[in-house]
């Protein structure tokens, strides 16, 4: 059987037949690889684990979110399980110094025990572990934690019940941790606790838990050269095509990986250049790759000219729920749709949206972020405020339309568009595009109005005001003229963010981030040249046409 499936009871028939409900649900997770098996409780299923992940070996999610009674927030149990190799900490910093020189260390997991877990994932409103005592799971000692813990939400303080039992598997710890509203542990405390006293120790295939290793963990290659004598070429040796055939066999290696792992009941998709993995109806997913091609070649074909780079696709999951969704992406305290590690973008069935009346938005800004990533990751990042707003935002807001994609904000935007142009109080085109960070939306963040104001700009200029002659080259004008820009500025600062980086690599992350400063300052010089070239001929009263032009298609 392979690692991560479900292994059932094989009964005779006649005892089949009088099997109660809850017999029947009693599944049974293994894994060959970290050698245990566990019950799944009734009502809970297997969610997939990250490629990158590095503790977290297995979790379950329950069946549906629950409400604490002071709170309108629903919050769907969990339980996992996470391991703690036992290291030798000396060893341990003399690899993590030794190989730090060629940045490729890595271990399976960043704690170095469960209240060091504990310490950095509940910190933001405070646990307490109430009680613990020494127990036997089979043959296993183990520790029995009751943990309390606080959370902040959006409406108030929510209490939580974490149950864990830290198991001691002779090179590791293994942690098998349920959490729960604190208002709803009496309806799982039984079940939880049987399902996590019927882990057993079984046959390990992975080799030993905590291994000092020296891959990224993705499967993916690495890009440095092991030594002089290493006949592979040197990344930026490569041409772009080089790179390219690198990038997709990389990719290759991602998705056959991640195809091994996958839960039972999931399913694989070709929709060249996508492939999906689902968890949903074989309808939703194809409407989901159906976007994601259109999407695509909305990019290749209006941003194409950005880069000299070939823009790599991405593995795509569909969740069957928000909930399952949040519990994959959060495995390693990282909620975004767009893993750069790894080049995955992670959606789910919207079922209170819809796919293309609003559900769709973070997926298309998750595709725009994986055409840029490789073909001109420094634009991404270096876009002006009122660029980094309106064309993601429009860009987000596209939908589907018989076989291409159309602009076409939200109601919900429209409306805020609408009632600023009612009220009069929009600010100058110009003084948007001018606007520097820290400038830019000075009124309130909170009030969107600058945000909504570039939105509406951008839609404009892709829709009615690309076919008047004076705004059809604004956007590719500019674009164009920042990312040459870019590209210089990053040539001659090249050397120095060489250094910087090499500088960097032994301090922490706080002072890592200090190396932006240099493009801080340069920033602003940069997007005073793109308006220079793109907007230099324009006179107060072309600016003023503008502001007009564009209020009339969203006064209707």
């Amino acid at each position: 059987m392979r690692a991560g499936q479900y292994s059932f009871h094989i009964l005779p028939v006649l005892t089949l037949a009088l099997l109660t409900p809850l017999a029947l649900s009693q599944r049974t997770f293994k894994s060959e690889k970290y050698g245990f098996e566990i019950q799944i409780p009734k009502d809970f299923h297997e969610v997939p684990i990250k490629i990158d992940e590095k503790y977290v070996v297995a979790k379950f999610l329950y069946k549906r979110g629950l409400t604490a009674k002071k709170s309108w927030s629903a919050v769907t149990p969990e339980m996992k399980v996470i391991i703690f190799p036992k290291v030798d900490l000396k060893r341990l910093a003399r690899e993590k110094a030794k190989q730090r020189k060629t940045g490729t260390y890595d271990f399976e997991n960043p704690y170095r025990s469960y209240k060091e877990y504990l310490r950095e994932n509940y910190k933001k409103g405070g646990w307490h572990i109430d009680s613990e005592k020494d127990i036997k799971i089979g043959s296993l000692s183990a520790v029995e934690k009751h943990i309390t813990v606080t959370n902040t939400m959006s409406d108030g303080e929510v209490g939580y019940t974490l149950w864990a039992w830290e198991i001691d598997m002779g090179d590791a710890f293994y942690v098998v941790q349920f959490e729960t509203l604190a208002d709803h542990q009496r309806k799982f405390k039984n079940k939880i606790g049987k399902a996590a006293k019927k882990f057993r120790k079984t046959k390990k295939y992975g080799g030993q838990t905590g291994a000092v290793t020296t891959s990224s963990g993705t499967g993916l290659s690495s890009k440095k050269k092991s030594g002089k004598k290493s006949n592979e070429i040197e990344w930026s040796e490569m041409t772009p095509e080089e790179r390219r055939d690198r990038r997709m066999k990389d990719l290759g290696r991602l998705i056959d990986e991640s195809e091994k792992r996958l839960p039972p009941g999931w399913k694989r998709l070709n929709a060249k250049p996508f492939t999906i993995f689902y968890n949903t109806s074989p309808k939703y997913a194809k409407m989901v790759a159906k976007q994601a091609k259109l999407m695509w070649k909305y990019m290749n074909t209006n941003y194409g000219f950005v880069g000299r780079e070939y823009a790599t696709p991405s593995l795509i999951r569909v969740c069957k729920n928000q909930d399952e969704r949040n519990s994959y992406m959060d495995t390693s305290n990282r909620k975004e749709s767009f893993n750069l590690r790894t080049g995955e973008i992670v959606t789910y069935e919207d079922r209170d949206w819809g796919w293309n009346d609003g559900g769709s938005f973070g997926f298309n800004a998750a595709i725009c972020q994986a055409f840029l990533r490789h073909k001109n990751p420094m634009l991404w990042r270096g876009l002006p405020p009122w660029l980094d707003d309106g064309l993601i935002l429009q860009l987000s807001y596209m939908r589907m339309k018989g076989s291409k994609m159309v602009s076409k904000p939200g109601e919900g935007s429209m409306e805020v568009i609408r009632d600023h142009l009612r009220k009069d109080d929009l600010n100058p085109a110009q003084d948007i595009v001018v606007a520097k960070y820290g400038e830019y939306n000075k009124t309130n963040r909170a009030d969107d109005k600058d945000r909504v104001m570039t939105l509406a700009m951008v839609h404009y200029l892709v829709t009615k005001g690309s076919k008047k002659k004076k705004y059809k080259n604004i956007l590719p004008d500019y674009i164009g003229a920042l990312d040459k820009i870019l590209r210089d500025t990053y040539k001659d600062m090249n050397k120095e963010i060489e250094k910087a980086i090499k500088e960097a690599s032994s301090k922490d992350e706080g002072e890592e981030i200090d190396l932006l400063g240099g493009w801080r300052e340069k920033r602003d010089k940069i997007y005073d040249k793109c308006f220079e070239k793109v907007f230099s001929s324009w006179t107060e009263k072309d600016w003023r046409r503008f502001d007009s032009d564009w209020k009339k298609a969203f006064k209707g």
